[in-house]
């Protein structure tokens, strides 16, 4: 459907993309605020453009749009405010199991996830790790290799027993914790 007046682009939105696509910058949130555009690397800004321009932006619902660019089609999702009742602290605390398309993801915050020896055998203080990190109202599940952030999920919902992610490729765009 295309965009039209009683649908609002107001708000950030990330850039969602299949784990094999490499783009600068590696976290992409654009956001659309006063008749100006926003480009984001995740929380930093990276350049505004005095400008909302709408032409090839589709809605595909009202927190999803496709943009269609020299036949590429990009997908963003508006970011929402993360549904909870806890403390980052206390969220950091949890863990919790997923699956998505067959591929099962654990999710602990700020542990080593890589084998046990590897930060000596790399000569790094860590390998790879997620961390609980925010934008706004918005709380994401970030994974980093490295020390680098390399993909996000924002985070719809989130208890003590139950996680809700968002922020796929393709379906299932919401996936809750096992």
């Amino acid at each position: 459907m295309n965009l039209s007046n009683d649908q609002s682009l107001n708000g950030k939105w990330l850039m969602v993309k299949n784990s094999d696509t490499y783009i600068v910058p590696t976290i992409p949130i654009i956001e659309f605020k006063e008749g100006k555009t926003s480009l984001y690397d995740f929380d930093k800004i990276q350049k505004t453009e005095e400008k909302i321009v709408k032409d090839n932006f589709f809605f595909i619902d009202e927190n999803r749009l496709k943009h269609n660019s020299d036949d590429i089609e990009i997908y963003y999702v508006r970011l929402l405010p993360t549904e909870t009742g806890l403390s980052d602290k206390e969220i950091e605390e949890l863990k919790f199991d997923f699956s998505w398309n067959n591929e099962k993801v654990k999710v602990a915050f700020n542990q080593e996830l890589s084998l046990p020896g590897m930060t000596e055998i790399m000569r790094t203080e860590e390998v790879q790790k997620i961390r609980l990190e925010r934008i706004e109202s918005t709380l994401f599940i970030s994974f980093y290799n490295l020390g680098k952030r390399q993909a996000v999920l924002p985070i719809k919902k989130v208890t003590s027993k139950s996680l809700e992610v968002f922020g796929f490729y393709k379906a299932p765009f919401y996936v809750t914790s096992n």
